[in-house]
């Protein structure tokens, strides 16, 4: 298939994530249709998963060619693996690093005002749509067809989070450019996640959520007006970006993901060959203890919250996360645990719950406070992952 042959299929590429709100949009136009949120989701994202999956795979053959669904999807890396629940905690730690960031930066434009009402089932089913499809979509379908034009992942991946910023493109102000370029960075990251693990079930994952809060963790848009504001909010979540690129380095290395998955692209697979290798045997690292400074830490921060906080429930909410969050430190400590993911987001979940009711309750420099431990959880995460691929690369290093 020559270059120009390429170019339809990217192109439809493209559009199809859309395909189901474009079409029901112009039903309610057409037949002045009054749909719920909540059903007008649901419409759109069956028929887009029937555009997706029947028509654009049926009729347009791109990028396998005439193939079945199943091994659509799984040349596209949407299949199960031997450890589906690293790429699962993946998605999720990279949704908590980008919402946490954006309220982060909210909260530093001084203009962020806590709304749990924009957290709901029906923008929870608005999100699946872009999650699951535009994930599939762009980091799958549209990857694969660039990389076999371009013969080269970096100009592959910069192309496709190109497009993908410009499917994004809300207005030509400079306020919508900041935000175009913060999508063209996040695209870098779901592309990164995409080929690091060769598969798109962490990226769908943090997609789905990130949509799912980033109304929540964002000041009101009437209130978005000034480049100072912006700059906070956003300089916050490409803090968060920065930070989501290293630990999916870090953490496709601990757990060798990148070993699961064939690579894109790659063409010789049959159908009646879906077999995944297992993974392979890896040497026990010896367990890693929580610094004692860290027990400190907590008891410093939560003690300051519960003077400040005069609200008996946010009080209790503040003091029964201090007795979770020494228990697992304490059981961390006490009986060797491994530094791992789980442990580490019920740890920083906990700090953001406390950052959230301390900022309910006007405490903003305890607020932040809390909001750096729980950043503090993520480094030390990090740092503790990195120190580990260092020590395991020694060891195994030839002797001479």
């Amino acid at each position: 298939m020559d270059k120009k042959s390429k170019i339809r299929p990217i192109a439809l590429a493209l559009f199809f994530p859309a395909i189901g709100f474009s079409l029901i949009l112009v039903l309610k136009m057409a037949f002045d249709l009054q749909l719920s949120k909540a059903l007008y989701s649901l419409i759109a994202f069956a028929v887009t998963s029937f555009a997706v999956l029947w028509v654009y795979r049926k009729f347009v053959k791109a990028p396998f060619g005439a193939v079945s669904l199943k091994a659509f999807l799984f040349r596209l890396g949407c299949s199960g693996s031997y450890q589906l629940k690293p790429y699962i905690l993946l998605g999720i730690l990279l949704a908590g690093l980008t919402t946490a960031g954006m309220m982060a930066g909210s909260a530093l434009s001084g203009l962020y005002v806590p709304d749990t009402s924009k957290i709901s089932l029906s923008h929870a089913l608005f999100s699946l749509t872009p999650g699951i499809w535009e994930e599939i979509m762009f980091r799958g379908v549209m990857l694969i067809l660039l990389l076999q034009m371009t013969r080269s992942l970096k100009k592959a991946s910069l192309i496709q989070a190109a497009l993908f910023a410009l499917a994004h493109l809300s207005g030509f102000s400079l306020l919508s450019l900041v935000d175009i370029i913060s999508v063209f960075f996040i695209g870098l990251l779901f592309t990164y996640t995409a080929v690091k693990t060769r598969s798109l079930i962490p990226g769908i994952i943090f997609h789905y959520l990130h949509d799912t809060f980033v109304l929540y963790a964002q000041p009101p848009e009437r209130l978005m007006t000034s480049f100072s504001s912006n700059a906070s909010f956003y300089g916050g979540l490409w803090m968060a970006l920065i930070i989501g690129f290293w630990a999916v380095k870090l953490i496709t290395e601990h757990y060798q993901l990148q070993n699961y998955f064939n690579p894109y692209g790659e063409t010789n697979l049959t159908e009646e060959n879906f077999s995944i290798p297992l993974p392979p045997e890896r040497k026990k690292r010896s367990p890693k203890k929580i610094p004692r400074k860290i027990f400190f830490i907590n008891i410093l921060v939560f003690m300051g919250a519960l003077i400040e906080v005069s609200y008996p429930l946010f009080r209790f909410i503040i003091a029964l996360v201090l007795l979770i969050n020494l228990f697992i430190l304490f059981k961390w400590n006490t009986l060797n645990f491994n530094i791992n993911i789980p442990t580490f987001i019920m740890n920083g979940i906990m700090s953001f719950i406390t950052g959230y009711t301390l900022y309910t309750e006007g405490s903003q420099r305890v607020y932040l406070i809390q909001y750096g431990l729980g950043f503090f959880y993520l480094i030390l995460f990090l740092f503790t992952m990195l120190k580990s691929n260092k020590e395991e690369s020694v060891e195994n290093a030839p002797r001479l």
